[in-house]
């Protein structure tokens, strides 16, 4: 670390999570750090990020509102941990195969999004500084390594698969519970029919005719999971095609 970046001020948050050791272990009774964390994170896992204010972290905890104060300072403090701890369970294995590790690494944090789907909700103010993201970083560039693409094309590889996830789980998470009108006085497909014409819609019209629209089969979840494979296939068959290019 350079005398300059010595220097810069770091927000609490992150002066904390990179000035963290290891856990210690301590009586289940013990407020601590990781506790209340912990706690945040089913509160908002369960009952939605709404749900999630001091007092009901503290009443979850068996303590004082006051006494989380002395471990983490605000909301949006308390928010920077639950991101890092919600990250730290990446563990996509580097391998020299890229098709192959950056389509489980992506894999991984689809399933964070859908796990911890309040992630999704939290507005993104700056860019990953967190311990446990930047390893989730790391990993992305660690799999690209043996590859013939620069720097930056790695991390513009890396930045299209998180928005791509992002963007997918953002949907996928909407629709869980929706039944298949999502409130609509009929299904999208038969509103669709109605509303088009095939003078001035007439590739949205073909698709209604060939029934893109319909409401998704038994399994929903198979069917968001089809969606998802054929978009990333899409992005690695042009990463393939770049990568051919510059061998």
């Amino acid at each position: 670390m350079d005398d300059m970046t010595a220097e810069i001020e770091l927000p609490e948050s992150l002066r904390r999570l990179w000035s963290r050791g290891a856990p210690a272990k301590e009586r289940r009774t013990s407020l601590s750090l990781d506790r209340i964390v912990s706690a945040a994170i089913e509160i908002a896992d369960t009952e939605g990020l709404s749900a999630l204010s001091m007092a009901r972290l503290a009443d979850r905890l068996g303590s004082a509102p006051m006494s989380l104060y002395r471990h983490v300072a605000s909301k949006e403090e308390l928010y920077d941990f639950m991101i890092d701890a919600a990250a730290g369970e990446l563990g996509a294995a580097v391998t020299n195969d890229w098709r192959a590790g950056l389509t489980a690494w992506l894999t991984d944090l689809m399933a964070i999004y859908r796990r911890h789907p309040w992630i999704l909700q939290l507005p993104l103010t700056r860019p990953p500084l967190e311990p446990g993201q930047l390893d989730w970083l790391e990993r992305g560039l660690l799999i690209q390594q043996a590859t013939p693409l620069t720097n930056a094309e790695k991390m513009g590889i890396v930045l299209t698969l998180m928005e791509y996830a992002r963007g997918h789980a953002a949907i996928a998470n909407s629709l869980e519970g929706a039944d298949a009108s999502f409130g609509l006085p009929l299904p999208y497909g038969q509103l669709l029919a109605r509303l088009v014409d095939e003078g001035r819609y007439p590739m949205l019209t073909a698709a209604v005719d060939a029934g893109v629209f319909e409401p998704p089969s038994a399994d929903p979840e198979t069917d968001l999971q089809e969606d998802f494979q054929f978009g990333l296939n899409l992005i690695l068959d042009g990463l393939a095609a770049l990568i051919r290019s510059k061998a």
